[in-house]
């Protein structure tokens, strides 16, 4: 797997490429769809299917894991500093500090410009780590809620049917689908529950103000 291989995946199949061509051959969409759409059902669908492209990747269990927790932590962490820096007012100081204790991703020579990228695009980066994030709750959810019967083909398929739209009507879909098979929809696990056992732990954020008065630079 290289550099090619994920980008293949995200801009063409199964990504954004396959994403629009099993819409719009569907033929059940709005003109105006052509036009506008939702950025974090996009960007997240292609995110998502990144890393099901690493599973399949014909990687040791040890590599698929740590390629796929690099992207998609990388990702997610993102979508945190971009709240923390124009929601919540972060510094150059807060943003380095959130990066202990291993300064993950960025050495302290690029903080300048990873700062000043985040302020030229506010809330840009949130389409990918959120959206990321919300898929991989999705399948996860519907792997609780269905058990062994859990079919992929059929949940992307649920994702997909009804294209570019709103989250609340994804989760809805995939609502009515498992509820269509006959089973209850278990929303209490999020991304990677199965993977890990774990529940992930809640979101604190440092620097600026907590409850948001700040304002930020977004």
């Amino acid at each position: 797997i290289n550099e090619l291989y994920m980008t293949l995946a995200h801009e063409g199949f199964p990504g954004h490429c396959y994403q629009f061509t099993y819409w719009l051959n569907s033929g059940d969409f709005y003109p105006i769809n052509y036009l506008i759409g939702n950025m974090g059902y996009q960007e997240g669908w292609a995110m998502y299917v990144e890393n099901i492209m690493i599973r399949n990747g014909g990687l040791d269990k040890a590599s698929v894991a740590d390629l796929e927790v690099n992207n998609f932590y990388g990702y997610v962490s993102n979508a945190q500093m971009d709240i923390g820096i124009n929601y919540y007012g972060w510094t150059k100081d807060d943003l380095w500090d959130y990066l202990d204790p291993d300064h993950m991703y960025y050495a302290s020579d690029e903080i300048d410009e990873v700062y000043d990228y985040f302020i030229a695009i506010p809330g840009t980066i949130l389409a990918y780590g959120v959206g990321d994030a919300l898929f991989m709750t999705y399948r996860a959810q519907a792997q609780m809620s269905l058990g062994n019967a859990f079919d992929e083909v059929e949940f992307h398929e649920v994702m997909l049917k009804n294209g570019s739209r709103p989250f609340d009507l994804v989760q809805q879909d995939l609502i009515d689908y498992i509820h269509g098979k006959g089973y209850e929809y278990n929303d209490s696990c999020y991304a990677y529950t199965i993977e890990t056992g774990r529940q992930p732990a809640p979101l604190e954020y440092e620097g600026g103000d907590a409850d948001g008065g700040n304002g930020g630079n977004g």
